[in-house]
């Protein structure tokens, strides 16, 4: 079920359920293979939690900690810039 009918549904419903969520990574992909070949890398936890509020974003979900989202966005940031 999308995010959006999931909205509509609790509206209309007037409950307050949630589906789990399941973020599925292509292992191949480019972004990932970094990220493993530079696990040790404490930054990598960041890049971990812009990627996964960058899913919920995409997918049209709200993030959880919109503040721990952010916080991680700038880290990630200023250290690439």
């Amino acid at each position: 079920m999308s995010p959006n009918l999931e909205k509509l549904l609790n509206q209309v419903k007037g409950e307050t359920t949630k589906q789990k969520r399941i973020m599925e990574l292509n292992p191949n992909h480019e972004i990932i293979a970094k990220m493993r070949d530079r696990a040790q890398d404490p930054m990598m936890d960041d890049v971990a939690e812009v990627l996964y509020g960058f899913a919920l974003l995409a997918e049209g979900s709200e993030l959880l900690e919109p503040l721990k989202f952010n916080q991680a966005v700038m880290r990630v940031l200023a250290k690439t810039v």
